[in-house]
């Protein structure tokens, strides 16, 4: 925060009054003590010392006092919007139990509650407790939770959550997030390859995690599997967590072995996407390797795709494992260029063993990088 240099002087005054005030008292009584005293050069003295320091006490004063009287007024504006109720009330609509801690906007519109322990509060359709916030109103009362924990299960449009968890709205009415209180069966509008949009449907597995899509009025988002689904011809596991963006899907586990962009890939491997284009892969971490982009894979790699593009830009190799690029072992963090007249050429990589590269030797653990591979 950028104060001008006035300001900060009028605050610099201000701490100073506890010196400046007894300061000023004593030449105030020193003038008066001397001019009762008829000591002319001595009253003179104070009086010109009391009315030098006088401006700058007034100054640090009256900022002191106005500082105070914006505290006193934060606090009477905190104190207006937020207070416990001593018993059940009615604010937007909504039913307040005694003993709740309320809060509501300068417009005395509801903005949260702290449902006292014991007790619980009615609101979208549910019942609740704990910590509850209410949305910006939108139209007409009763006002609608944004976020709050669920006090026993409750079926919220059509999705059945967990009492004691958290559940999310996305808009005064919309459900975004809730814990599964049983396996239920989610639809989404999924796109195909021609553009053409169907419904499919999902179940998701009971006492895990949902989440419908934003800004897709009750249409699956991320859920963890209870069965496999099939999505424009891939196979998604059962027990692996799905995630659905915008029609299309974004990561999934792979149930069998599929073709993704330019590699076939085993079951248990994590795949995502970018609008419905490959754009990278977690291989499982058991298993042999795979092999792909002119390499052996290990297990537990990680690929990353360039933009826009089914070229590696990136792997991630655990460091007890290699690929072999150029006929170099490296492993750990591994980068490709996305240069399409070099694509695929190594960029940089973290040595596996200690090797000769451009007739230098080099330990186990170096980076090299495409320039070490062609020296000048």
């Amino acid at each position: 925060m950028h104060l001008p240099l006035w300001f900060v002087f009028l605050l610099l005054l201000a701490a100073a009054l506890p010196v400046t005030t007894p300061v000023q008292i004593g030449f105030g009584v020193a003038w008066f003590v001397s001019h009762r005293k008829k000591r002319a050069g001595a009253a003179r003295a104070f009086k010109w010392c009391t009315l030098a320091l006088a401006p700058f006490w007034l100054a640090g004063a009256g900022i002191g006092a106005w500082w105070i009287s914006q505290t006193v007024a934060e606090h009477a504006e905190w104190d207006r919007t937020h207070y416990r109720v001593k018993e059940a009330t009615v604010i937007d609509g909504v039913n307040i139990p005694a003993g709740a801690l309320v809060s509501v906007d300068d417009r005395g519109r509801l903005r949260a509650v702290s449902v006292p322990e014991g007790t619980t509060l009615a609101a979208n359709g549910a019942t609740w407790r704990g910590d509850l916030n209410f949305a910006s109103p939108v139209g007409e009362p009763p006002g609608q939770l944004s976020f709050g924990t669920l006090a026993t299960d409750a079926v919220i449009q059509g999705i059945p959550c967990r009492g004691g968890k958290y559940v999310t709205f996305e808009s005064p009415t919309e459900l975004s997030s809730c814990t599964l209180s049983r396996d239920a069966t989610v639809d989404a509008m999924i796109a195909d390859a021609t553009g053409a949009s169907r419904v499919l449907s999902f179940t998701c597995r009971g006492g895990t995690e949902i989440e419908m899509q934003f800004g897709r009025r009750r249409e699956l988002g991320k859920c963890t599997l209870a069965a496999p689904a099939e999505i424009a011809g891939v196979v998604c596991a059962d027990g692996a967590q799905i995630e659905l963006i915008n029609a299309m899907l974004s990561t999934c586990t792979l149930a069998k072995q599929a073709r993704f962009g330019p590699i076939d890939l085993p079951p248990g491997s994590s795949v995502w996407y970018v609008t419905a284009k490959p754009s990278g892969f977690d291989l499982p971490p058991t298993g042999p390797a795979v092999d792909g982009f002119g390499l052996s894979l290990p297990p537990g790699t990680r690929a990353k795709f360039c933009y826009r593009s089914e070229t590696l830009e990136h792997l991630a190799v655990e460091q007890t494992a290699y690929v072999t690029v150029e006929g170099l072992k490296v492993t750990g963090s591994i980068d490709f260029d996305c240069d399409p007249s070099r694509s695929g050429s190594l960029y940089s990589g973290s040595l596996f063993e200690d090797t000769v590269v451009g007739g230098k030797q080099r330990q186990r653990g170096e980076v090299v990088s495409r320039d070490d591979l062609s020296p000048k």
